[in-house]
């Protein structure tokens, strides 16, 4: 949607899954065959290119403030929210001229 609509010139989805294993760390990886008593969380990487906020975010970031610019990262909260999926951390980031929204669901 925001792709379609001209807020970044292009983006993509990375979705990994993530197995906390008791006392043992935090394991990631694509494959979804999981065994034994490991807690399944995805985390789901959204990348935009040159995003319409790429100026004010980074101005943002560079302030340590909290970006309340971050559409695409509210938006993703709030279908995996309706979607029946708890968002257990979320965050984003810019690296030169990609805006990286993170969340990490159960």
């Amino acid at each position: 949607l925001f792709l379609l609509n001209g807020f970044a010139l292009d983006g993509h989805v990375v979705v990994e899954e993530v197995v906390k294993k008791r006392g043992k760390g935090t394991t990631t990886t694509t494959s979804s065959s999981f065994v034994g008593k490991e807690k399944k969380k995805t985390k789901y990487v959204l990348e935009l290119n040159t995003p319409a906020t790429l100026w004010s975010g980074k101005a943002l970031q560079g302030q340590k403030a909290d970006p309340l610019n971050c559409f695409l990262l509210k938006a993703a909260t709030e279908l995996m929210k309706r979607a029946g999926f708890h968002v257990v951390a979320s965050s984003i980031t810019y690296d030169g001229l990609i805006e990286r929204n993170t969340l990490v669901v159960v």
